[in-house]
């Protein structure tokens, strides 16, 4: 890539593992057109250590190029349109010639120090497979960060996003804009037939192989990810069917996603015929665990105390549903 070899650190990177020559370094950035793509390119040009090499997978319905105007070089791939995040990422990965891959979103952007950061955990853990961080993440009250509960790789990463404790609200989140993973052993390609929550499951498998991943709380980039989006991809088909996969891999996890993460959300919007028909759909024998029927009758007391109803009715929904 020779526009990127004049820019940052390249030629003085220090050797991460055991071969005589500095790691191949490719960037995938699947996108469907956006005019953000350019910036997030930008982004990866500004690295304190460029990437080798940029894969742009144009998953645009069209799949007129979008790189031609650019004027830096890229290597563009054509999906042949709209087959979705994980079929993109499959052949961009497919496509690159890196050693280590680093996925990035067409509409989020790296900070400065994202892949140095990344390489250097590496280079202290040997062990590592895929580490991760933190992102900025824009809101209508200001700037968050993306997770107020890092990965440690202390537990499986079912109980991580859907354990015991994810009705308290605490953000957790690994972007996949984040993902700096080894080729060799992250080779498990992307389920193709989600388009919801992809990145989670994609982590949950390589948990489940054995693979070490870690997330840092350092913040590596802007996410600017867009609620709405997910709300309306999120059929009650579509969140059924990841509850049904979490069961399949912990019992409750399923229970826990529906109460802890769609009930706070359907609450919060006011979603009530909504939150009916979902639990409606729930399988008899499914049942709320221990810990979520003490939250319930405890923010139900609070609930009365305080006559704001509206925050427990995903629980007594639930309890209606599945008792």
């Amino acid at each position: 890539m020779g526009d990127m070899s004049q820019r940052g650190s390249r030629a003085s990177r220090p050797i991460y593992g055991t071969g005589s020559r500095p790691p191949i370094i490719s960037v995938v950035i699947p996108t469907i057109g956006r005019a953000t793509l350019r910036a997030a390119i930008d982004s990866v040009l500004r690295q304190s250590m460029v990437p080798d090499e940029i894969v742009v997978v144009n998953d645009s319905p069209s799949q007129s190029s979008v790189t031609s105007m650019l004027a830096v070089e890229v290597v563009e791939e054509f999906t042949g349109g709209s087959r979705g995040p994980s079929a993109a990422r499959n052949q961009g990965v497919a496509r690159a010639q890196g050693d280590y891959i680093a996925y990035l979103d067409d509409d989020d952007l790296w900070f400065p120090h994202h892949i140095e950061s990344a390489m250097q955990s590496f280079a202290r853990s040997p062990n590592l497979d895929l580490y991760s961080c933190t992102m900025i993440q824009p809101h209508t009250n200001g700037l968050e960060i993306s997770s107020k509960v890092t990965y440690q790789g202390r537990q499986a990463l079912v109980d991580f996003f859907y354990g015991r404790y994810c009705w308290a609200g605490r953000r957790r989140s690994i972007p996949p804009s984040t993902w700096v993973f080894r080729r060799t052993t992250c080779d498990l390609p992307m389920d193709e037939g989600l388009f919801v929550r992809e990145d989670i499951w994609e982590l949950i498998k390589l948990h489940q192989r054995g693979r070490v991943l870690f997330q840092s709380a350092r913040c590596g980039g802007a996410w600017f990810s867009d609620p709405a989006r997910t709300l309306a991809r999120d059929t009650p088909e579509t969140l059924l069917d990841w509850a049904h996969r979490l069961e399949g891999i912990t019992k409750g996890a399923g229970t826990r996603f529906l109460v802890g993460v769609v009930g706070r959300l359907y609450a919060r919007q006011g979603m009530a015929d909504e939150w009916t028909d979902l639990i409606g759909r729930v399988p008899r024998d499914w049942k709320i665990s221990w810990d979520y029927q003490l939250v319930c009758t405890v923010e139900g007391v609070v609930a009365t105390a305080t006559r704001r109803l509206a925050p427990c009715r995903r629980f007594s929904a639930l309890r209606r549903g599945l008792h």
